[in-house]
């Protein structure tokens, strides 16, 4: 069975190189964008890629199921970094696939394959991402993450106030002490201000 604590010293260095390279691109990204030069993605493609690379050994191996989800996080940072949506998609469904990823590492997949939808604006599949997350899901932060992000996208894409207001309604009854309950009920009381009587979802007018 795989663990969340201990892993190989290879696996232990693929992540420090991985993070090191990512770190120092980072570095030079926000001395050349203060610089006045900008960020072209492609001139940082090359470090992204090789951080990427020495990510997806960790997430290969897979012996500590901590570090390959701290992994899959920063893979998806990396391609977002170079505009790289459809390689990341491609690499997310690979993972999420594949049976060895079973589990929490399968849902941490899914739920970062959502804002790649949401960026093509198939806010339907995006939705459904996060869908199969709570219906299938046992991970608190992932199911915190999954009503947010449908009240979100309700809320900001679809203009579905009421159905953005059910999703962090939600969230704020289910995991009222998750730090993101905050956050969820400052977009209710914001919606309350607007829209809503200070009464149950249910009874909100109807949206013309």
């Amino acid at each position: 069975s795989k663990n969340s604590g201990f892993s190989s010293n290879g696996t232990n260095q693929d992540f420090n190189d991985g993070l090191t390279k990512f770190r120092e691109t980072n570095d030079q990204v926000r001395t050349d964008y203060l610089s006045g030069k900008g960020y072209p993605p492609d001139k940082y493609q090359s470090d992204y890629e090789e951080a990427i690379a020495s990510f997806k050994k960790v997430v290969a191996d897979y012996s500590d199921i901590s570090m390959a989800n701290r992994a899959l996080s920063y893979i998806s940072w990396c391609y977002w970094s170079t505009n790289q949506s459809d390689g990341l998609k491609d690499y997310l469904e690979s993972v999420a696939g594949d049976t060895k990823y079973a589990g929490e590492m399968k849902s941490h997949a899914q739920i970062l394959m959502a804002p790649i939808y949401v960026h093509k604006k198939d806010y339907a599949v995006a939705l459904e991402q996060y869908d199969i997350i709570l219906r299938d899901c046992k991970i608190e932060n992932l199911l915190v993450e999954a009503l947010y992000g449908k009240g979100v996208i309700y809320r900001y894409y679809l203009n579905d106030n009421e159905k953005a207001a059910v999703a962090f309604k939600e969230l704020v009854a289910k995991y009222p002490q998750h730090p993101t309950s905050e956050a969820a009920q400052d977009e209710l009381d914001h919606l309350n201000k607007k829209y809503y009587s200070l009464t149950e979802v249910k009874s909100a007018p109807e949206f013309s």
